[in-house]
């Protein structure tokens, strides 16, 4: 998984400036794993290491911009949303094309009487 994530990385050192090194990789190493657990797969398809880094890029720079919540005008007040989005928006992203990696799940060893 080291290499995947090193790879991941990689390709998303094009697309944002890296601040905060080890958070981002611990990010890419919990949006392999979710892809791998949707996908129901041990191993990450090299095709998908560039699509998930960009998806992991767009959701970076989407919460780095800030959304105004309220302009006043009187004495100039600009009031922020902090709050954050609780879905994943990578994974949702990702979907279609994790689709296409995507392998029947088994659940254990167990017969159906």
């Amino acid at each position: 998984m080291d290499k995947i994530i090193n790879d991941v990385f990689e390709c998303l050192s094009n697309f944002i400036d890296i601040t905060e090194e080890s958070k981002i990789r611990l990010n890419i190493r919990i949006q392999v794993r979710k892809c791998l657990n949707y996908m129901n797969r041990s191993d990450f398809p090299e095709e998908l290491i560039e699509p998930l880094a960009e998806a992991i890029a767009l959701e970076y720079l989407e919460s780095s911009e800030k959304e105004v919540k309220r302009v006043t005008a009187g004495d100039t007040s600009i009031e922020y949303n902090t709050s954050s989005s609780t879905e994943d928006r990578v994974t949702i992203t990702m979907r279609e094309q994790l689709n296409r990696y995507r392998r029947v799940g088994t659940i254990g060893n167990t017969k159906i009487k």
